[in-house]
């Protein structure tokens, strides 16, 4: 199977100037085709190239932009991997971030491109890292997360067809860039040759009924606590398919926008390459929480406490297969 670069190289030369990203500020509204967001990734990776080793760990500290995008790809076109840092964190989970991951490079807002392009583009290999993400810390010090390139083309290309994307897609990018989820919006929409909507402005949440119908989105991945929120001020004409995840979703409210519209409840630890099961809420026949059927490439074990498998009762998750994090 083609890593994600080699098959996003396919999806540029087959619609070059389908609109890639509509990045929304204050101020102007940008819009960049797949063809030139091509070309934004090859500048960053003649930046990495000219500054760092392949195999190096770069830092992203950056909002959702365009910029932060072409830089993802940027990294993995010189065989570097990338930490996402938001701006919005506290300064003190950034600092212990920095001080425990140690980055090789800083990529920033502010930083300056070559006019020159990498001059070969790195094929990556399965094993090599694809990304660092360091869990929340809830359930004690926050960890980082190394997730090699190995399951990405399953996940990524499972979820294009579950999610039914196509290139009229039009897919917002709501969630925070801390959560691994966000590149599932990022990578699915690329790779189906759809266009990814960023809003930058202030009360993104707030404006979210109103986001969705103006910009005619089609496509969200939503934390299952905006549900309700999202039902009360109802379903915008344009939206095909909800994507939730991370969280038990609140059935009756759940099962209620089902009956509307694609509703598709994804589940996968941070420890894991985004996602490892989904299943499609039926609003007949779902009674609670279920977290699907594992993805193609992933296996499920439940274990007891001799690590014996079990069919019936209680017992322990344990996931097997490419998706796992090195």
């Amino acid at each position: 199977m083609k890593n994600l670069i080699e098959q996003y190289e396919l999806v540029v030369a087959a619609h070059p100037k389908n609109i890639a990203i509509e990045e929304e500020t204050t101020t102007e509204t940008t819009k960049i085709s797949h063809e030139e967001l091509w070309e934004l990734a090859l500048r960053y990776a003649g930046l990495l190239e000219k500054n760092i080793p392949s195999g190096s760990l770069v830092e992203l500290f950056m909002q959702k932009s365009i910029k932060y995008v072409a830089a993802i790809l940027g990294c993995w076109m010189h065989g570097c991997y990338f930490l996402p840092i938001s701006p919005t964190l506290p300064k003190k989970r950034i600092e212990f971030i920095r001080k425990d991951s140690k980055p090789s490079f800083m990529i920033t807002e502010e930083t300056i491109l070559p006019k020159k392009i990498i001059e070969k583009i790195v094929t990556l290999k399965k094993s090599d890292p694809a990304y660092l993400i360091y869990t929340s810390g809830s359930s004690g010090t926050p960890k980082g997360v190394l997730v090699p390139h190995h399951g990405l083309p399953y996940v990524i290309n499972e979820q294009i067809k579950m999610f039914r994307l196509q290139e009229e897609s039009r897919v917002f990018f709501f969630l925070s860039i801390c959560f691994d989820a966000s590149l599932s919006d990022i990578l699915t929409t690329l790779l189906a040759g759809a266009t990814l909507v960023i809003d930058q402005k202030p009360n993104v949440a707030e404006r979210l009924p109103q986001i969705l119908d103006t910009k005619r989105i089609t496509h969200i991945d939503l934390p299952p606590s905006l549900l309700s929120f999202l039902l009360e001020s109802g379903i915008p004409p344009h939206l095909e398919t909800i994507i939730i995840g991370g969280e038990s979703p609140p059935t009756q409210i759940l099962k209620k926008i089902a009956l509307k519209i694609n509703v598709i409840n994804v589940y996968g630890p941070t420890e894991t390459t985004i996602c490892t099961s989904m299943i499609k809420c039926d609003p007949q026949t779902w009674k609670g929480p279920h977290i699907g059927h594992p993805i193609n490439g992933t296996k499920y074990l439940v274990l007891d406490e001799e690590k014996k498998e079990i069919f019936h009762g209680i017992g322990e998750l344990y996931v097997a297969g490419v998706q796992l994090a090195i």
